[in-house]
C-alpha cells in the first residue's frame, strides 16, 4: 500500500498540534502520531540526501532540492509539508514521499551550487 499525502497530512496534523500544546494536555494517541510522523519523515530526508551524496538521486521530479538552514528542525519540515499539503489538495493522491519531498523543495529551496547533502547531521 502506497502512503499518500492525504495520510501522511492526516498523521502529521496531530504531531503538530501534540507539540503545541502543554505537556500535561497532549495525548498518547497524538504522541504516537508525532513518532509515526518524525520517523517517516526523516527517513525520507535521510534517505533522499544519501542517494543525492552519492549520485543515485535522478529522478526528474526532484531535478531540483532543498537545502535546510542550520537553525531546521524536523518539525519545521512537518510544518512544511502541512501547509503544503493544505495549499495542493488536488495532491491529496500524490504518493505521501513525492509530496513531502515537493513541500521541502518549495520551502527550502537551494541556491547556486547547493544540494540535498546541505542539512543537520548529514552523513
Amino acid at each position: 500500500m502506497i502512503i499518500t499525502v492525504e495520510d501522511l497530512q492526516t498523521v502529521c496534523e496531530p504531531a503538530l498540534q501534540f507539540l503545541d500544546k502543554e505537556p500535561e494536555s497532549r495525548t498518547a494517541d497524538e504522541a504516537i502520531q508525532l513518532v509515526r510522523c518524525l520517523g517517516y519523515t526523516e527517513g525520507v530526508v535521510s534517505t533522499v540526501i544519501r542517494l543525492s551524496v552519492s549520485g543515485f538521486m535522478t529522478d526528474p521530479l526532484y531535478e531540483n532540492t532543498f537545502c535546510f538552514p542550520e537553525t531546521t528542525e524536523p518539525s519545521n519540515w512537518v510544518e512544511s509539508f502541512v501547509t503544503w499539503a493544505e495549499a495542493n489538495p488536488e495532491r491529496s493522491d500524490t504518493p505521501a514521499v513525492d509530496g513531502f519531498l515537493l513541500a521541502l523543495i518549495d520551502s527550502y529551496p537551494c541556491q547556486d551550487g547547493e544540494g540535498a547533502d546541505v542539512a543537520p547531521d548529514s552523513p
